[in-house]
């Protein structure tokens, strides 16, 4: 079963949460261009102490899909987003 949310988001409305916020801000303002899930999460604790780690999987994906962030598959790599 879906939550509420879940299908609002499937069917194109988008909440902007504070959490949402702080994993796009984090990516927009890095220094460096492609960042692995893992490091964002670290960035994005230091601003937001209450996040975990499936949060930030789960929003990159969302952003992904909404196509604001681009996913990069590298090998041997961590998988790395961008704006």
């Amino acid at each position: 079963m879906r939550s509420a949310t879940a299908e609002k988001e499937k069917e194109g409305d988008f909440r902007w949460t504070s959490q949402r916020r702080a994993i796009i801000s984090v990516i927009a303002n890095s220094k460096k261009k492609h960042l692995s899930a893992h490091e964002i999460y670290l960035i994005t604790k230091k601003v937001l102490p209450t996040i975990g780690l499936a949060t930030v999987y789960r929003t990159l994906e969302l952003f992904c899909k909404k196509g604001m962030l681009q996913k990069f598959n590298l090998p041997n790599e961590p998988v790395k987003y961008e704006l």
